[in-house]
């Protein structure tokens, strides 16, 4: 149990937060902030790449089983509660990471905690229940597919086509979707191994007090499990008509994808943020193409290797040589510092209207604790973009010529 008097001494990493790790192993931290709501984000250190070979999809589909409800709080309750809180709750899985979260009326935060405690220590599963969401997952994927307005995730391919290893070279969200579900126990077992508390970082923000807050969680939170649902019973499919085969990339164009040397060093990240900003930008006036990070343009949020995809309406030669070109040119002669500024503007302006938002900002600080042990991480690349030079940009256009590049054609 943590005391009063422990969670108040408890090191405070940044400014933003007082920190304890509770008697589970979770870290816990509370951000005061006054106001009406109170916003939470709880952080795990289980993704896509945390799958083994033949085991694909189970990280998107445990985040599914974690809404499916326990004895005390059946299914759709958990919503309803939220709900009557004034309140908003969704999750979702990363590469690195899977990250639970939502906003009420701050009057509710006990109750709140109290039920996103019981998510993870007693939602229950059975066969008719994981089928369920997995067959959730594929209309999700087939709606996501073809609304895209490329008809693609230009994604699904890369990491098979850039990496070897396993762990990287798979895509843990789309095609896992469209073969059969897998066994229960199978789930129930990466689930076990994988949601740990000592990997976890649980952050809360509003008018709160941190020494009774931490003691709250100690007492709430405690192993993460899945039990066996006892008598499933019928539980209604959703399917609407998505085809249970591969999914395969249906562009019309192409996509060019880079990975980037591994590991990435802090100070590297900044100038390959800007360098991919201005790249989009010029890319975007003759070919109207879009260039993002990984697999959902995340770079602050992801751990190593990162790759970074290009995508256009025109032939994956064209696209590649018009990249070259550019990127030769900005390693030779290095762009102005004029157009720094203005890439970084833009792409701090991106970034801040998400971060804008209560609950993504919450989100953010509990991501970047867990990722990079460090709330503030984010926040402290965006207001850095401005300093970088002519010489770091120049230097990064380098390194992308001489990284691995892979041509996608969709034609």
């Amino acid at each position: 149990m943590v005391t009063q008097a422990e969670a108040r001494e408890a090191p405070e990493p940044s400014p933003v937060a007082s920190r304890a790790t509770v008697s589970s192993g979770l870290t816990v931290f509370v951000e005061q902030s006054p106001g009406p709501q109170f916003t939470w984000s709880s952080a795990w250190r289980v993704g896509f790449r945390s799958e083994r070979d033949g085991s694909h999809g189970l990280a998107h589909l445990c985040e599914h089983l974690l809404f499916q409800g326990s004895p005390e709080f059946p299914k759709l309750s958990y919503y309803r509660m939220i709900e009557a809180a004034g309140g908003l709750a969704n999750a979702r899985t990363r590469a690195d990471f899977t990250v639970f979260f939502g906003s009420a009326r701050y009057e509710h935060w006990e109750s709140v905690l109290a039920l996103e405690a019981d998510r993870f220590r007693n939602t229950l599963v059975s066969d008719a229940i994981v089928s369920n969401q997995h067959d959730v997952i594929a209309a999700e994927v087939g709606e996501k597919l073809h609304s895209s307005p490329r008809g693609t995730y230009p994604w699904v391919d890369v990491p098979l086509s850039l990496f070897s290893n396993p762990a990287h070279a798979h895509d843990g969200y789309a095609g896992p979707a469209m073969a059969e579900p897998p066994a229960t126990d199978a789930v129930q077992a990466f689930f076990h191994e994988n949601y740990r508390p000592a990997d976890s970082v649980l952050w809360l923000h509003g008018p709160l007090e941190p020494a009774r807050t931490m003691d709250l969680v100690d007492r709430l939170f405690g192993e993460p499990r899945l039990h066996l649902h006892p008598s499933p019973g019928a539980v209604r499919a959703v399917v609407r008509n998505v085809p249970k085969e591969p999914v395969v990339s249906r562009a019309i164009g192409s996509a060019v994808a880079w990975a980037l040397p591994d590991p990435i060093r802090r100070e590297h990240l900044g100038p390959l943020l800007l360098l991919v900003e201005g790249l989009g930008k010029a890319l975007n006036v003759d070919f109207n193409a879009n260039a993002y990070w990984g697999m959902f343009d995340e770079p602050c949020q992801m751990a190593d290797p990162l790759y970074v995809t290009v995508d256009a309406q025109v032939p994956g030669h064209q696209l590649s040589a018009a990249m070259r070109n550019w990127l030769e040119g900005i390693a030779r002669n290095g762009p102005t510092q004029t157009e720094i500024s203005r890439w970084a503007a833009s792409y701090a302006l991106k970034a801040g209207r998400v971060r804008h938002n209560r609950v993504e900002r919450t989100v953010a600080r509990s991501v970047d604790a867990l990722l990079h042990g460090d709330p503030q991480f984010t926040d402290t690349l965006l207001a850095g973009l401005s300093q970088i030079g002519v010489p770091e940009v120049a230097w990064a256009a380098a390194t992308v010529l001489g990284s691995n590049w892979v041509v996608l054609p969709h034609e």
